[in-house]
């Protein structure tokens, strides 16, 4: 249990640094934000950050690919695109 607990708190970390290697899944890792929040101590919003920066056009555009109602709930909730911060942070 401890084992996939290390790797449950790596996976936020793991999946921005694959996206970075691999930017063609970026649809995918933004999608994704919506079924990791349901882990109230994932940093997969703070662990955003490094993808927004770093990979800002694909990210956003990622964002805007998203169905109105989603992207709405993903800008007001989750992240601002603008100053690539999150707006929902893991319990401590």
């Amino acid at each position: 249990m401890t084992a996939l607990g290390r790797l449950g708190d790596r996976l936020p970390r793991d999946l921005a640094r694959a996206v970075l290697l691999v930017p063609g899944k970026m649809q995918d890792y933004v999608s994704y934000a919506q079924t990791s929040i349901g882990d109230p101590h994932s940093d997969y919003t703070v662990q955003m950050q490094k993808v927004c920066k770093a990979r800002h056009k694909q990210f956003v555009d990622a964002v805007n690919n998203l169905s109105a109602k989603d992207k709405n709930w993903f800008v007001s909730k989750i992240f601002n695109l603008d100053g690539c911060h999150p707006l929902l942070f893991p319990e401590q």
